[in-house]
């Protein structure tokens, strides 16, 4: 549904969700503070288009962030049991299931987070070009903040 908005306004609605790609800047949560900042922006002006996205693209960096933590800590004992079963097997090829059973859950893990953070970067970019041309866009997240 498009919605006469102002340029200032959609300007705002595509930084709330560009400021998701914030997460390769080596800042710690900066993918959460970006859309943060700008809905507390928007939320004391009139401009109720921005701030939709903004709490959407909010919503949406909390939920990432949160599975995107999980799959890190799931990283964690996949990785130091693939690491165990390296050597454990010193060079012997009796154990090659389980060293081939590590390397598979360690490529899971790290496949279902390339998967989550390419989704992050596509979900964004649409997003702000919906944005951009007076489009209302909708995550798949849990909705936070209201």
């Amino acid at each position: 549904m498009k919605q006469a908005v102002s340029s200032d306004e959609r300007n705002w609605a595509m930084f709330a969700n560009l400021s998701g790609l914030l997460m390769f800047s080596n800042i710690p949560f900066a993918n959460v503070i970006g859309p943060l900042l700008i809905y507390f922006k928007t939320k004391g002006d009139s401009l109720s288009f921005a701030l939709g996205h903004a709490r959407n693209s909010l919503n949406f960096q909390i939920t990432f962030s949160i599975l995107s933590s999980i799959l890190g800590i799931a990283l964690i004992p996949v990785f130091f049991l693939t690491f165990s079963a390296i050597v454990a097997s010193n060079g012997h090829t009796s154990d090659a299931g389980s060293l081939l059973a590590s390397f598979l859950w360690l490529f899971l893990v790290l496949a279902v987070w390339g998967v989550v953070l390419l989704t992050n970067v596509a979900l964004c970019i649409a997003a702000a070009v919906a944005a951009g041309n007076g489009h209302a866009f909708h995550y798949p997240a849990i909705p936070f903040v209201r």
